[in-house]
């Protein structure tokens, strides 16, 4: 019997998220890989986990989930990550990522080269660089996909980050997804400028050579910006729940329509309707029928901005 091949790897941390309301599974990478299979796209998590109870917690999760775990490797050494996660007033999450933990190990082998090689999409963030010893692997694993949709969420967490390493990430990037707080980080690290987040977008898309930059606004919607124009839409309103995994669902949803061939404006809406709904929930792995997720993005409508 031959297996679907993958499409999707979610590069990096994979941990528990400890929540006010009790632990879930998590880390952008699996948040990720969970929304792009729910979606319709085999994914894979490329990560490590402890050898330890919640190590195996979170495999037999991902196994249920569908989510492919080849690519999953055990340590023997450190334990499965975890982050405390706080809400601010503001309804923002605080994150407190304890280190080191497994997912800092993470190490190349053969399976995972081969399967980033036939990947048609892999994200990667800053957080998972925070070791000199994954972020050797994820230059090694981004080599070995050059014809991938090679897809740089940002993700800044605490100091785990430097403008040097942004530099070098978005050097092996052609996809660029961030928050506008990250968007003007970004294009501050780059030397680049301009009068509002479009123009400041559209200028980190020629300098970096990207195909694609997204612009997440949390409940103010989101932007898409690529070489041949670029679009805007609302937020969607959102009650309960928390925003924890909302940014991955966006990039799993943009991710999921450009593997079915769909137009930016569409890449747009789907992803804003399914981080509205991850959103709605709590934590962020929910599962989100793909039926609703259609549905919603079909009630607001997307502004073109021009070329």
């Amino acid at each position: 019997m031959v297996q679907n091949m993958v499409e999707v790897l979610g590069l990096g941390e994979w941990l528990w998220d400890m929540l006010p309301e009790g632990p879930r599974a998590g880390g952008a990478p699996y948040n990720l890989a969970f929304q792009s299979h729910a979606m319709g796209h085999p994914s894979a998590i490329v990560s490590r986990v402890g050898d330890d109870d919640l190590g195996r917690q979170l495999a037999n999760l991902a196994a249920d989930a569908g989510i492919d775990l080849t690519c999953a490797q055990v340590d023997s050494r450190f334990p499965t990550g975890k982050v405390l996660v706080e809400k601010m007033p503001d309804g923002e999450p605080a994150y407190n990522i304890l280190a080191p933990s497994a997912w800092d190990f993470l190490e190349p082998d053969e399976t995972i080269l081969a399967t980033a090689s036939t990947a048609r999409a892999i994200v990667f963030g800053t957080l998972a660089s925070r070791n000199h010893v994954t972020r050797q692997t994820v230059r090694v694993i981004l080599e070995a996909a050059p014809r991938a949709a090679r897809v740089f969420d940002v993700n800044l967490r605490q100091a785990f980050h430097s403008p040097e390493l942004i530099t070098d990430l978005l050097a092996r990037a052609n996809w660029l997804k961030v928050n506008t707080a990250e968007l003007g980080q970004i294009a501050k690290n780059s030397a680049v400028d301009g009068p509002d987040n479009l123009c400041l977008a559209r200028a980190l898309l020629t300098k970096h050579h990207l195909h694609l930059v997204a612009v997440t606004d949390a409940g103010n919607g989101a932007m898409l910006v690529t070489g041949s124009g670029a679009w805007r839409v609302a937020g969607h309103p959102v009650s309960g729940g928390d925003p924890v995994g909302a940014g991955d669902a966006f990039t799993a949803g943009l991710i999921s329509q450009f593997l079915e061939g769909a137009p930016p404006e569409k890449m747009l809406g789907f992803a804003n309707a399914l981080a509205a709904c991850v959103a709605g929930e709590v934590g962020g792995t929910p599962r989100i029928p793909r039926a609703r997720v259609e549905s919603m993005a079909n009630l607001l409508p997307i502004h073109d901005l021009g070329k």
